[in-house]
């Protein structure tokens, strides 16, 4: 939505962006999913020990 407002008079810069989304998408799945196993584990320490 951002790179529709903001670069979207730019065809150049509508092609960036989606390269940089593509790149940034192999990344922040996996950290996300860490973020959440780490979130977890903390509360189980947190309360079961």
């Amino acid at each position: 939505m951002i790179t529709k407002y903001a670069f979207g008079k730019s065809e150049a810069a509508l092609a960036k962006g989606a390269l940089v989304r593509e790149k940034l998408v192999r990344v922040q799945a996996p950290l996300g999913l860490l973020a959440v196993v780490m979130g977890v584990l903390y509360l189980v320490w947190l309360y079961a020990l």
